[in-house]
């Protein structure tokens, strides 16, 4: 049995928060297999703790952490990056007060990773998701060649979970890059009923259900899923998600029903229940909305991100379209 601790920036705050869902199932299955695992994350602990086999150490409100993601908050005010100092003072306090550790992993290269550089010397490593690889690419390389050289020089493990952007990063970076490997996020998909899920959000029963599940924020464009969505003929357009493009997108697309951010189980019961799922982001590895859907057994058409492609060239319900078409919908 291992010692691990678990360092994110996004993590379920309660029952049905869909917030770092991922991180939640990979701690589950590290406690299955005999672990002891402590979480670290940003906000306060619930009023209510429901039962786990790990222990959360909340490492308090944080301005630059929470929905919709740090990216919309830092835009929306700048001034909340003084809160990613706070976080990282915070993340090394708890890992020093939690005494030897066997591993210590950290969600998203920025900032769990970087924090990490000041974090006791153990076995650790980084879980690259997407979009914090796209930052690293976009960083001069003066910044970018000695923060790898310095996770390298540490023994850390990169773990990404898309082929594709390991194989961009690798060819970007050659003998830079630490050790990496990829594996895809581990995904749990229990779903409310069909039925459930109809009567919960107001669905019509004889028309067919085009699901948008996302943030509503620039990157995920969302309004190019929804101009490819509206024009299907009778079709009920659900979006679930929320964000502060919320407003223009209601506005914009009135035919479409948008039903907020809703609980996890129920989102996921809407993607079971819909004829198919719309997906528009180019930025992300192997997206878990996609890969959730599939699981589910409900079609995809997305935009080519990740490992997308490759993966509809297996799966027949997985329909990728090339930048140019999803840009012309």
């Amino acid at each position: 049995m291992a010692r691990i601790a678990i360092v994110t920036s996004s993590f379920p705050e309660g029952p049905g928060d869909a917030s770092g869902h991922f991180v939640l199932s990979e701690v589950n299955l590290l406690c299955e297999a005999g672990h002891d695992v402590v979480v670290l994350a940003p906000g306060a602990a619930p009023k209510h703790l429901p039962a786990n086999a790990f222990k959360t150490h909340w490492l308090g409100p944080l301005e630059a952490f929470g929905w919709p993601g740090l990216p919309t908050r830092l835009r929306e005010h700048p001034s909340r990056a003084l809160s990613v100092a706070q976080f990282a003072w915070r993340v090394r306090k708890a890992l020093q007060a939690l005494g030897p550790l066997d591993r210590i992993i950290a969600h998203w290269l920025f900032p769990s990773g970087a924090l990490l550089l000041f974090a006791p010397r153990t076995e650790w490593e980084i879980v690259a998701h997407g979009s914090d690889i796209e930052l690293l690419h976009r960083l001069p390389s003066w910044l970018s060649g000695p923060f790898l050289n310095t996770l390298k020089k540490r023994g850390c493990k990169l773990r990404f979970v898309s082929k594709a952007q390991h194989a961009k990063t690798a060819a970007r970076f050659g003998n830079t890059l630490p050790e990496s490997y990829v594996r895809p996020c581990t995904l749990d998909v229990s779903a409310l009923a069909r039925t459930a899920t109809e009567e919960a959000l107001a669905l019509g029963q004889n028309r067919p259900i085009i699901a948008i599940v996302s943030r509503l924020v620039p990157e995920k464009r969302v309004a190019t899923a929804l101009r490819a969505a509206t024009l299907i003929p009778n079709a009920q357009v659900v979006v679930a998600g929320d964000g502060p493009l919320r407003e223009s997108l209601e506005a914009a697309f009135p035919e479409a029903h948008f039903v907020g951010r809703l609980p996890r189980p129920l989102a996921l019961g809407l993607i079971a229940a819909a004829d198919v799922l719309v997906h528009a982001s180019e930025l992300e590895g192997a997206s878990s909305v996609v890969r959730e859907a599939r699981a589910l057994g409900t079609p995809v058409v997305a935009a080519n991100s990740g490992d997308l492609l490759a993966m509809s060239q297996h799966d027949k319900g997985l329909f990728v379209l090339s930048s140019r078409e999803a840009r012309g919908a």
